[in-house]
């Protein structure tokens, strides 16, 4: 280029080319310039140099932005596709499934995985079967020891989300997985992790992970919108949950209605099965009294037995109707137990079944029902039983007994090596009338019945299995002392000849008449019979009797209003009462008996029974002077 002391009259032509800054000449150009002008050009063509420079740097600054806005219009994309897919998802499982996928399309990972909290108080982890896998052959080994693990997390990425309840991202992740995880990722070539916790609240519920062969950077942005999709399906959790809870809740309120109806109907079934038993057990302890000896006093006791059988199983199907009390004693369980594997020794060892009794010698009283101890024992053996016949030998069934530390808890065990019970059946078994078994060969009460009777002793009942490897039926009761229950008849001294009384006997069933007017004759009593207490009303003004046993349940005037038309023609005549109960002791019932507090027999009795509560009146009025009608 000319330098700028040249004077110059004749035109020049000049190309230049900026470029770095500078201005460089190149060639003539078609423009035209002399040299006074030459500076003007130049300055004017470092400004449009300068503005050029500017626009291409805002230009870029465009570039980067509207990168920037794709990048974060797509995670807003992500974050809703998730949310919605994750709320038409038909249950979690569904949900996690389908985030799975989009996050990892979204994010070039081969691998997501998920996990589900499992016992809260342990900090326990279970590894799902919920899987992303761009490469399974790739990832099996990963994906293998992934599923076997089920341990306690503290430390590792999955530990540090646990803990701030916030994501996680890892560029060395084979050093933040546990032992058994750490070698087959290492194998598949893992390098980075993300870990985003899902939340119910403040509660992490869940885990999502993802894993890359790529060591990639920490991604705010990302982190940020995965915290989202965490919440968001946190409340698909929180929904579910609601959702089990509010049908667990009307199954219960379901099973309640249903008791509820059966209870008038077991009320009534009830009356009209004791009535009969009542009859069957006096006539049989009757019949073995007349024989004495011989070979009919076996059959004799044999009725007894059944009768007395026939008459606990009512009792247990008032009792889970909540409408039969338990009648406590102080009794031990081990002999109990013992005596219920007795009944199953024979066919125990026709199928070939181990038993194995480890039956603590020194166990506390129970204050307890021993018939409902003993059905609830035979109801768990009964049911190892028949999951026994399922599996091949060798079968074991396996009892134990024994108490804490403390002697304040008995712990019944009942396990089997059968086949196991359902994560989902377990949480069923005890429901009233659910049963597993074909029609005709269970009624789904068996259960449902032992916790009711378990429950009614303060105690409880659960069951313990994995598929294929048994169950295991754990009882608990306390073993502190109980307030007793008031014994119906109080336990009477040694006998005392009371000599002939006069007993009137009120009752609609004719078999209880019967049975009760031969048992007392025998003893030496003047008896005489009413149906109703209408008609012992005209018997009770004709003449005066030592004693009155009446029904409570009877046609044209029942026990009760026998009783209050008393308390106003003869008071005097209320304490010779002693009242015949086959119904189920009803809310009314009870309260009435509680009010008058007169004794009472609970049909079906014994002829004992029936001694006992007659000579415990009989001696009470002996001593004030008997009064007249």
């Amino acid at each position: 280029m000319p330098s700028k002391s040249c004077e110059r009259t004749k035109p020049y032509e000049y190309r230049f080319q900026a470029k770095n800054g500078e201005i460089k000449w190149i060639a003539e150009t078609v423009i035209p310039i002399t040299y006074r002008g030459r500076r003007a050009v130049l300055a004017n063509f470092m400004d449009i140099t300068e503005r050029k420079q500017v626009e291409k740097g805002l230009q870029l600054l465009n570039e980067t932005l509207a990168q920037r806005v794709a990048e974060r219009t797509a995670l807003i994309g992500l974050l809703q596709e998730v949310t919605v897919g994750a709320n038409e998802a038909s249950d979690v499982e569904d949900a996690l499934r389908f985030a799975l996928g989009r996050i990892c399309t979204y994010a070039h990972w081969p691998v997501g995985h998920a996990y589900l909290r499992g016992d809260a108080d342990a900090g326990e982890w279970v590894s799902t079967s919920l899987w992303h896998l761009e490469e399974a052959h790739r990832f099996a080994a990963f994906q293998q020891a992934t599923e076997a693990l089920r341990s306690t997390v503290s430390v590792g990425l999955i530990g540090r989300v646990v803990a701030g309840a916030t994501p996680e991202w890892s560029d060395d992740i084979v050093n933040e997985l546990v032992e058994e995880r750490a070698q087959p990722a290492k194998a598949a070539g893992l390098r980075t992790g993300l870990a985003c916790p899902l939340l119910v609240g403040k509660e992490v519920v869940g885990i999502l992970e993802f894993f890359s062969p790529e060591i990639t950077p920490p991604d705010a942005a990302l982190r940020d919108v995965m915290a989202q999709i965490g919440a968001q399906l946190g409340r698909v959790v929180e929904r579910q949950r609601a959702m089990a809870q509010l049908q667990r809740q009307q199954e219960v309120l379901a099973q309640s209605e249903k008791l509820a109806a059966m209870g008038s109907l077991l009320a009534s079934v009830a009356h009209e099965l004791n009535n009969p038993l009542s009859v069957v057990v006096v006539a049989a302890d009757l019949l073995q009294e007349e024989l004495d000896a011989g070979p009919f006093v076996e059959y004799a006791s044999k009725i007894t037995q059944a009768a007395e059988r026939c008459a606990r199983i009512v009792q247990n199907f008032l009792m889970l109707a909540r409408q039969h009390p338990p009648e406590r004693s102080r009794v031990q369980l081990s002999p109990i137990v013992d005596e219920a594997v007795g009944l199953f020794a024979y066919a125990l060892r026709v199928d070939d079944i181990a038993i194995q009794l480890h039956l603590a010698p020194d166990l506390p009283d129970l204050q307890a029902d021993p018939h409902q101890l003993q059905q609830v024992v035979v109801n768990l053996i009964t049911n190892a039983h028949q999951a026994l016949r399922q599996v091949t030998p060798p079968r074991r069934l396996t009892i134990t007994t024994r108490a804490d530390a403390e002697r304040r808890q008995i712990t019944l065990t009942v396990a089997d090596s059968g086949p196991g019970i359902s994560p989902a059946l377990q949480t069923r078994i005890f429901e009233p009338f659910f049963t597993t078994k074909p029609p005709g060969v269970g009624t789904g009460l068996g259960l449902s019945l032992c916790r009711g009777i378990i429950e009614g002793h303060g105690g409880s009942i659960e069951v313990r299995s994995d598929v294929g490897h048994g169950a295991t039926f754990i009882v608990t009761l306390p073993a502190e002392p109980a307030p007793a229950i008031t014994a119906e008849v109080p336990a009477m001294e040694s006998p005392v000849p009371m000599g002939e009384k006069a007993i009137l006997i009120v009752d609609d069933e004719a078999g209880i008449r019967s049975a009760l007017a031969y048992l007392l004759r025998r003893d030496g009593h003047e008896v005489d019979t009413a149906t109703n207490g209408a008609l012992a009303l005209e018997k009770l003004q004709a003449r005066s009797f030592d004693l009155i046993l009446c029904d409570l349940r009877m046609p044209d005037l029942d026990g009760p209003g026998l009783y209050r038309a008393l308390q106003e023609r003869a008071p005097q005549l209320l304490q010779r009462f002693i009242f015949l109960t086959g119904d189920t002791l009803s809310a009314e019932t009870r309260d009435f008996l509680e009010a008058v507090g007169v004794p009472r027999l609970t049909k079906p009795f014994t002829a004992a029974e029936a001694r006992r509560v007659v000579e415990q009146v009989l001696r009470a009025l002996r001593r004030a002077t008997p009064p007249s009608f």
